[in-house]
């Protein structure tokens, strides 16, 4: 495993996220946001997959109608960015409460480097957040 400079792996996981979300752009996911989504598009059945025989259409009606909702790690397994097949990694994530926020990725990535410095005790005063 690589470190940054300061020798923390951590710390260099959080700068090769910042790097990967930097480089995102959310203007390419559009047109899966729009709903409801057909059924025979090649997005819709990689993420819904095969309905089971009882209540078939509600349980593509979940997937039609189900809102992208995107994540912003804050800590994670080395193993999710290693290559190859991981049967167990452990991930901490933080979701957007408020819908305006939800593709704001700026006041996302505040609160993780918030919460990031709290654990490494370079902040304690837990009203930071607020």
């Amino acid at each position: 495993m690589e470190t940054n400079v300061n020798g923390s792996e951590s710390t260099y996981i959080s700068e090769k996220i910042r790097e990967i979300i930097s480089r995102t752009d959310l203007s390419k996911l559009c047109e899966y946001e729009a709903t409801p989504r057909k059924r025979k598009t090649a997005f819709f059945k990689e993420i819904a997959g095969k309905a089971p025989l009882l209540g078939r259409s509600k349980y593509y009606k979940k997937y039609e109608d189900a809102e992208i909702v995107y994540p912003v790690v804050v800590q994670a397994s080395y193993k999710l960015y290693s290559p190859g097949s991981i049967n167990k990694a452990a991930v901490i994530i933080i979701l957007p409460a408020k819908k305006e926020d939800k593709k704001d990725f700026k006041i996302l990535n505040e609160v993780v480097d918030i919460l990031v410095a709290m654990r490494d005790d370079e902040l304690d005063h837990p009203n930071s957040l607020t």
